[in-house]
């Protein structure tokens, strides 16, 4: 049996085997293709093991065809078979291929589509009659491009990788975003750990779009981070966790949540179920607000409002009533508010400023602990309280330890307002005499009495009027609280009344004399002629 080889050849390299007793059937191959070249009235018969093929090659005995089982033929190369043919498709490193094409190794399954021409190009095709996949290598600029139609989708280069055009989808097959992950499930973006010895982790930047270079005044881009949508009375919130220092040792720590916000907006640091815009929890006790400044700054917390008459408030308490409403300057008890160079009267227009968003009222709590009350303690400048719409509202009771010394000013009280009482005649309208006088005098009810839940000392036992009695002879005599209850008697005008009851009784008194003279002057006169009738 003649057999022709042809194997340096740069292009083809092919076999020419005769079969039967005749030349005119040939098998010819042409790289790793076969043909059969033959008149259909001849057969051949092929060996059916790996280590005897037939035909083989001159060169080795174990080099060839064979057919091991029946519709498949299979090549060997030196005893081990390196393709099979079967109905299904080629097998190479297989003997079941499963695809047209099948390629299998137990190391690794390598295709080679190599170009060796200057800026040439190698393409894998990827197509059917819709829809075309192929990916290319340019020997120009060093980048492989994989192609969807005639679109770049991707791009890889030595150093980077992009896209560009469309968006990724990993676990899902309609992304609605350049990069979309799967929503049946949680997921995790992260970096892998390090795994050189000893060696820390490696830092993650995430950072917005910058401005072009050279701009001038130019914005850079906003990073966002958004939570999940939510629909209807539903919302969704965002954690940051970090892993806190644990005991010496090489055991991982534990995340633990540093900050939330909840999807209605508050922040929660150390905590995750904040009750207000803004709460801070540290159970160890330590500090748990600072505002620092560089060198020569002043540092400062401004909390502002958008309505007029609303003031904002700054609520301070706590759980503990040893350490409730306590706000701490560096080695001091108490919160002290313009000390030292910058203090009252020096450098800054106003010390304190509480403002409040529209629509809610704002104020400053002071709540002591273990029964002590709060104190709001001033230099001696004294303490000045003002407001826009001029007046100062106190709830509860008001204590003042000391007044001042003696003035002609006099304070006085209607309702819950305390003001000084004018009398000026540039005050007042309507100036008529008052008919209250003898007649009312004479329906007060003057009495004794004991004052309840007072501390039992002098100011006990008073006297006085009943205000309820008081109205009942007329309303002008009482005040009022904020819900229209009768609460006190005014003392003061009082006076008036008084006034005009002595004049009443005055007036009657000079009448009842002038009276009395005229019964004199008669009298005198009939004892004159009584007299001269002797």
């Amino acid at each position: 049996m003649a057999i022709r080889e042809r194997l340096n050849a740069p292009v083809r390299q092919s076999f020419a085997f005769p079969f039967g007793g005749s030349r005119k059937k040939l098998l010819v191959f042409v790289g790793a293709a076969f043909l059969f070249l033959a008149s259909p009235s001849y057969a051949a018969t092929l060996g059916t093991t790996a280590g005897a093929p037939d035909p083989s090659s001159s060169f080795t005995a174990t080099t060839g065809l064979f057919s091991s089982t029946s519709g498949a033929v299979s090549i060997t190369s030196a005893g081990t078979e390196m393709m099979r043919v079967n109905g299904t498709g080629v097998g190479i490193g297989t003997t079941s291929p499963g695809y047209k094409l099948d390629v299998q190794d137990s190391s690794s399954s390598v295709i080679r589509a190599k170009s060796t021409g200057v800026n040439s190009w190698a393409r894998l095709d990827l197509t059917n009659p819709n829809r075309s996949l192929f990916i290319t290598n340019n020997a120009a600029d060093g980048v492989v491009s994989v192609y969807y139609d005639t679109s770049n989708r991707l791009q890889f280069d030595t150093s980077n990788q992009w896209f560009n055009t469309g968006s990724l989808g990993i676990g899902t097959t309609v992304p609605d975003a350049i990069l979309s992950l799967s929503g049946q499930s949680a997921q995790t973006i992260d970096m892998v750990r390090d795994t050189t010895a000893s060696t820390a982790g490696n830092n993650l930047t995430v950072q917005a779009g910058g401005a072009v270079s050279g701009g001038t005044n130019l914005n850079g881009g906003t990073l966002n981070l958004t939570s999940g949508i939510s629909t209807g009375t539903g919302s969704s919130g965002i954690n940051f966790k970090i892993y806190e220092p644990g005991s010496t040792g090489a055991a991982d720590n534990a995340a633990t949540t540093a900050m939330t916000v909840t999807g209605t907006g508050n922040v929660g640091i150390g905590m995750t179920s904040p009750g207000g815009i803004l709460s801070v929890a540290n159970s160890s006790g330590a500090e748990q607000f600072r505002v620092s400044s560089a060198a020569n700054a002043v540092n400062y917390i401004a909390v502002t409002g958008q309505a007029t008459g609303l003031q904002p408030r700054i609520y301070i308490d706590g759980s503990d009533t040893n350490i409730a409403g306590v706000l701490a300057t560096k080695g001091s008890s108490s919160w002290q508010i313009g000390t030292g160079s910058t203090g009252v009267g020096t450098s800054w227009a106003e010390q304190v400023r509480i403002n409040h968003t529209a629509g809610a009222n704002a104020f400053l709590t002071l709540t002591g602990g273990n029964s002590a009350s709060p104190t709001i303690s001033t230099s001696a400048q004294g303490l000045n309280l003002t407001s826009a719409a001029g007046a100062v509202a106190v709830t509860g009771t008001l204590s003042v330890s000391s007044f001042a010394a003696n003035s002609s000013t006099t304070v006085c009280q209607n309702a819950n307002v305390l003001s000084t009482c004018t009398s000026a005649r540039r005050y007042k309208e309507k100036i008529e005499a008052s008919p209250l006088g003898l007649k009312e005098v004479l329906a007060m009810k003057p009495v004794t009495f004991d004052l309840k839940d007072h501390k039992d000392n002098w100011e006990r036992h008073d006297f006085g009027f009943i205000a309820e009695d008081m109205e009942a002879i007329n309303p002008l005599f009482v005040t009022y609280d904020e819900d229209d209850e009768v609460s006190g008697v005014r003392y003061m005008q009082l006076t008036a009344v008084n006034t005009k009851a002595i004049q009443e009784l005055h007036g009657e008194e000079v009448k009842d004399v002038a009276e009395l003279q005229g019964e004199i002057s008669d009298l005198k006169l009939m004892i004159e002629r009584l007299i001269h009738q002797k």
